[in-house]
């Protein structure tokens, strides 16, 4: 099975629509309100992979931490 690439691309039309985070039991309906580009990793190899940051807002907040979130478009 192939790697899923996550691109910034593939966040930006779904800017304003509503995803679905689980943390633990819970989970957070947040709207997504912004992707921006960070830009490269400096000893990322192989090159090319990208960096960017997508931001929430959610009906509480969240520790910074790995969460699976969904989307009805997207999935998980």
């Amino acid at each position: 099975m192939a790697a899923l690439q996550l691109t910034k691309t593939t966040f930006e039309p779904y800017v304003n629509t509503v995803f679905r985070i689980f943390d633990g039991t819970k989970v957070v309906k947040s709207t997504l309100v912004s992707v921006a580009d960070i830009g490269p990793v400096p000893d990322q190899k192989p090159a090319g992979r990208e960096c960017f940051l997508i931001k929430f807002k959610g009906t509480r907040p969240l520790a910074q931490k790995t969460y699976r979130i969904e989307h009805s478009a997207l999935g998980k």
